[in-house]
């Protein structure tokens, strides 16, 4: 990243180039490889897919994002200046999004978490899984064994079960909150939820991955070995089939998983166990 960039509310930043003077909105997605020229503006909720080249001094909006018109010095100081004060302008701000603030999210306690019992439910950790001191781990949530969930990082089990299986982890960011009403988020094994990732009651199953900034619905059901691409947004009561990509706002069926992808996402997967683990045995020094 070079000088004089500004970076809005639930924005994600992934192993890319940003020159000068650009300004990546509340809620886009920057993914692996993607180069921003100097001055140009992705608006709010945008993604920019891996390997994307944007010209400079543009703005560029949607999923995947896409030119939108040339935009003036001053144009872009006036989208920079809304978004540092937060004013409404929906070029680069958005309203749905959740609190910045974790408060709301944590029950009365004198301790500091991250773990909290909630209703008078403990989480149960499994001594293998690994908790960032920054999350909100609260309730009734169950996690198994080589599990991690990551900075700042809500999970809060409030009236129905959140359980994590074996080898699975939940990215920095994300929040993951259940209710009675709504019922539990059954989470499989090996399984990634990314980062930002906003999940409503639903059931994944095993060897999945939830991309970044994705938000799933209640009722959804994501079946063994399928993928829900980044910003994906997969309304209520969808099936996610079994092998295959949804992506989109609203998500659906893309393509079906390519078999090196398969590959990726399972050292990808491997590579948060190894950090939960250097990071448990970290912590007993």
């Amino acid at each position: 990243m070079s000088r004089n960039i500004t970076v809005g509310r639930f924005a994600l930043v992934h192993a890319c180039t940003i020159a000068a003077d650009c300004i990546l909105g509340d809620a886009s997605v920057v993914m692996d490889n993607s180069n921003i020229g100097s001055g140009a503006v992705v608006g709010a909720g945008s993604l920019v897919p891996p390997g994307k080249k944007l010209e400079g001094g543009w703005l560029y909006a949607g999923n995947p994002a896409r030119a939108v018109r040339e935009i003036s010095l001053e144009e872009r100081e006036v989208l920079r200046s809304d978004l540092l004060a937060g004013n409404i302008n929906e070029v680069i701000c958005t309203a749905d999004l959740p609190s910045l603030d974790m408060t709301p999210y944590k029950p009365p306690s004198l301790k500091s978490g991250p773990l909290y019992t909630l209703n008078d439910v403990k989480p149960k950790i499994d001594p293998c899984g690994y908790v960032a001191p920054t999350a909100v781990v609260a309730g009734n949530v169950v996690t198994e064994t080589d599990t991690s969930i990551w900075f700042s990082t809500v999970v809060r089990g409030d009236g129905a079960l959140i359980s994590l299986g074996p080898r699975s982890n939940i990215q920095d960011n994300s929040i993951v909150v259940t209710n009675k009403r709504s019922g539990p988020i059954i989470i499989g094994s090996d399984v990634t939820v990314g980062h930002n990732v906003r999940l409503g009651a639903c059931r994944i199953g095993n060897g999945c991955l939830i991309g970044m900034g994705a938000q799933i619905c209640d009722g959804v059901v994501v079946e063994d070995g399928a993928l829900v691409g980044a910003r994906a947004f997969v309304e209520s009561g969808a099936v996610v089939k079994s092998g295959h990509i949804w992506a989109g706002r609203p998500a659906s069926e893309f393509r079906r998983v390519k078999e090196q992808e398969v590959e990726f996402f399972q050292r990808g997967k491997e590579v948060y166990v190894g950090y939960a683990a250097t990071y448990l045995s970290e912590r007993q020094f």
